[in-house]
Formats: structure tokens, sequence, C-alpha cells
């Protein structure tokens, strides 16, 4: 049962009333954990401005640019959503971090229609990693990898609807309420503890993930030289 005034719970839910609380409990359970993200996700970035530095030179580059930069945010995203125990946003974002990677790959070869697609309007993004499968040879990438990342975005796309399990962030498991807002929940510790392990170990191969997108573009006619 959730308890105080109700237009307290709302108003606190709409502004993120308590949401410092819910963090430094968070904190203090994968505290570790959290400070190896940061410190991974700065590398990330910063080699990310240098790939931007160097090839984001007209709308063809800058778009394959920006979609690698859509998985930073993303994936930054989903680990504040997690922390908040919003798991089902969380897990949404998530599912957005995989599709945009695979899109900035599908999209840094020359000579593939995907990014033109992409901008027109007509590419279908729930199609995006089952391409990059079908293609990673060509790519020169690791299928077996791009396999497990297809079955976490499958995971993750059920959390992408208002499914049983997406609902259960709407549960404390021990019975004592319903949040509106965030919350922490002792009882989710293990689940909490395999996505932030998920999200750091996968942060752990965007700077390679990053070196692979500029080589690619690195082999567009007008970019050699850059």
């Amino acid at each position: 049962m959730n308890i105080g005034n109700p237009r307290d719970l709302i108003h606190g839910a709409i502004f993120g009333i308590g949401d410092d609380d819910v963090r430094r409990q968070f904190v203090a359970h994968f505290g570790h954990e959290i400070a190896e993200f940061e410190q991974v996700m700065t590398d990330v970035y910063e080699r990310w401005r240098e790939l931007d530095h160097r090839f984001s030179k007209d709308r063809d580059s800058a778009t394959v640019v920006g979609t690698v930069f859509v998985v930073i945010a993303r994936l930054l995203l989903s680990m504040n959503l997690l922390s908040l125990g919003h798991n089902a946003l969380a897990g949404a974002a998530k599912r957005q971090v995989f599709e945009a990677l695979a899109q900035a790959f599908l999209f840094s070869k020359h000579g593939w229609p995907y990014r033109e697609q992409a901008l027109n309007g007509t590419f279908s993004v729930n199609k995006a990693i089952g391409l990059l499968l079908k293609r990673s040879t060509e790519l020169g990438l690791n299928r077996d990898a791009l396999q497990v990342v297809s079955q976490a975005r499958d995971f993750y796309h059920k959390l992408s609807h208002a499914t049983v399990l997406a609902m259960g962030d709407l549960i404390h498991l021990d019975g004592s309420g319903s949040p509106l807002g965030a919350s922490f929940d002792e009882a989710k510790l293990e689940f909490y503890r395999h996505e932030v392990v998920a999200r750091l170990s996968f942060a752990r191969t965007l700077t390679n993930a990053i070196y692979g997108v500029e080589g690619l573009l690195g082999q567009w006619p007008h970019l050699r030289a850059s």
C-alpha cells in the first residue's frame, strides 16, 4: 500500500522528489561497478569526440557519427533509469543502444543503401540487427558476438511493451507497495546486479566498436585523407 498524501505522491513522481535517496541506495550496493562504468564511458565519449572531429564532414558522415553518439547517450540514460528502479524504461533504452550500434555499422559501409533509406524514413530499425548478422562477414565483425547482442535485444524488446515482465518494476516483491516514481527494491538485487554488470560489459566493447566504424568511414573515397 502506498502511504502519503496523494497529491504529494503525484508531485513527487512528476518532479523526481526522492530520486537522490533512491540513487544513494543503488550506489551503496553497486558503487564500484558504477565508478568503473563512469570511467569506461568517459573513455568512450572521448574516443567518439575524436571520431566526430575527424569524420563529420557532410550529412552522410555526420549521420554515421551521430548514430554512434546515440549509442553512448542511450546507454548512459539506460544506466540512469536503472539506478532509479525504472527497469522497463532502462531496458527499452538499452534496446535502442543495440539497434543504434547495428545501424552505425550498416550506415558506415560505403555504397550500402541503409543510410539513405534511414534518412528517407524507409529503413526498418527492427531489421537492423538481423541485417548486421546477415552481412557481418562483409563488415569483418564477429558473428557469435552479434548473436549475443541479438538475443539481448530480444529480451529487452519484452520491456518495450506493457508485458507482465515490464510491469514488474511497479511492484515491490516484498509486498510493501507499488511505487509511482523511483524506487529501490531489495528483493530485486540480483536483477539489478545482472543489469549493471551487463551494461558495464557492453560499455567495455564500445571503444573497439568505434574503431570499427572509423575503419569503415576511412574507406569512403572523400574521407580517406581525413
